[in-house]
């Protein structure tokens, strides 16, 4: 009678092998398109077989319960993929809020993919160099329909993007159930706990009415993180990370690293790595995740990647690997309620203070909100007008390729639009980017 029932209760039902399968096929396009866009066929043909085949022979395998939805799981499963879509926008993809900085950059990249024939490639032979095999399928789609509308192609984006929340949230919905709605929360705002020093500056120094709201108790927790990051923010590079300030080697901290930069180093570390991994070492000392999200954050402290400003971009973007595994294993806590009480609140405790700079970035975008085209393309970071090639502005050149010499590039890169010889011609438009005006060199 019982088994009937819940039977009856099922609204709605997904292949698990589909979702697994599509999932896959997701990681492996771009891969594929890049490889098929950017290498010559002698080499990109066999390689993007093999990761075909790889993608085809792990979405046959990888294990995949069926999944079954009773409509109240329904309500909650359509409610996570609502809360990520509302991520998404957030991020300024649409204009929906205002873009950030490196959005001068990506804007053109994607309209630029877009609008050319594959591979890009200056007239003096520089492929570009950035990391947009994830912009290609988008692209690809934007191209089979001629659109070139900024708004159209932003929706396409989106709808690429969105997708891939959507296939990871799926899959991991056959481990949590209705628990991937707290994996998706702490996925969008925890962070890393070194950022609550900057947050708990800025918040100490707010000035007027807003004090009286404020107990004893916790003005002395914002004096004592105040403290706790007076070093620290010495060598801040602004994004609550270590700037990492060697010249050519990891060696070169021997001899420019002083004092000062090895305690906001372990101040830092303490807070990001030491924190979490406290609290997890005994119930996850023999889990990979809980040792790979501590390696990598640990690793990305030492592992320079610079660009303008002297930022660390392989700290801050290689890191959020970790904060997935982490968001993994502490949504694994409360849907299993491992461990006593006690531990379980210490754990929130730490989840809140983490989440907080978070919630200061959504409220600092939450006054561009914007909904009409004028106020959304006043949102979106149009400097470059959807061309790539700016010798004057600072963040041009790094991205044009100069490292490989040009031997390694005859033999292995195709030339500026020559994919459209090839498997990808019935999508060429014709244009190549070393044809166009600006890519010519400078004298």
């Amino acid at each position: 009678m019982e088994q009937t029932r819940k039977q009856t209760d099922i609204a709605f039902t997904v292949s698990g092998r589909l979702a697994a399968s599509c999932a896959v096929a997701y990681m492996a396009l771009p891969t594929i398109l890049f490889l098929l866009g950017w290498v010559r066929p002698l080499f990109s043909v066999p390689a993007a077989a093999a990761v075909a085949a790889a993608a085809v022979l792990l979405g046959a395998t990888i294990p995949a319960p069926t999944l079954h939805f009773t409509r109240r799981q329904m309500a909650i499963y359509l409610c996570v993929l609502a809360l990520s879509l509302l991520w998404l926008l957030a991020g300024g993809m649409t204009g929906i809020t205002s873009q950030h900085a490196d959005f001068v950059v990506r804007n053109p990249i994607y309209e630029t993919l877009i609008r050319c024939d594959w591979p890009l490639v200056d007239a003096g032979g520089r492929p570009f160099i950035y990391y947009l095999a994830f912009w290609l399928p988008p692209a690809l789609a934007c191209k089979c329909f001629s659109c070139s509308d900024i708004f159209i192609i932003n929706y396409v984006l989106t709808a690429w993007t969105g997708l891939g929340l959507a296939l990871t949230l799926t899959v991991l919905w056959s481990r949590f159930r209705t628990a991937t709605l707290l994996f998706l929360l702490l996925l969008i705002f925890q962070g890393p706990l070194d950022g609550i020093v900057r947050w708990g500056l800025h918040l100490f120094h707010l000035q007027g009415p807003v004090r009286q709201y404020f107990s004893s108790w916790t003005v002395l927790a914002g004096a004592a993180l105040v403290l706790l990051a007076g070093i620290y923010f010495t060598s801040s590079n602004g994004n609550n990370r270590i700037r990492l300030t060697w010249q050519d080697s990891p060696f070169d901290l021997l001899q420019y690293g002083n004092w000062k930069f090895w305690a906001a180093m372990a101040g830092s570390w303490l807070l990001t790595v030491g924190v979490p991994a406290a609290l997890l070492f005994r119930r996850f000392k023999k889990d990979a995740l809980f040792w790979s999200a501590l390696a990598i954050l640990t690793l990305t402290y030492f592992i320079y990647i610079g660009s303008v400003g002297g930022y660390n971009e392989f700290c801050y973007k290689a890191s959020s690997v970790s904060f997935f595994c982490l968001a993994l294993l502490f949504t694994r806590i409360f849907s299993e309620r491992m461990g006593p009480p006690r531990w379980r609140r210490l754990c929130v405790c730490y989840l809140i203070l983490a989440a907080l700079p978070s919630l200061s970035v959504f409220a600092k975008a939450a006054p561009t909100l914007a909904l009409t085209k004028p106020a959304r393309l006043a949102n979106m970071q149009r400097e470059w007008k959807g061309h790539l090639h700016h010798p004057a502005h600072p963040w041009n050149a790094p991205l044009w390729g100069t490292g490989e010499g040009r031997a390694f590039r005859n033999i292995y890169f195709q030339k500026a639009g020559q994919s459209a010889e090839g498997p990808l011609a019935p999508f060429s438009t014709g244009i190549k980017t070393d044809a166009e005006p600006a890519a010519a060199p400078r004298p």
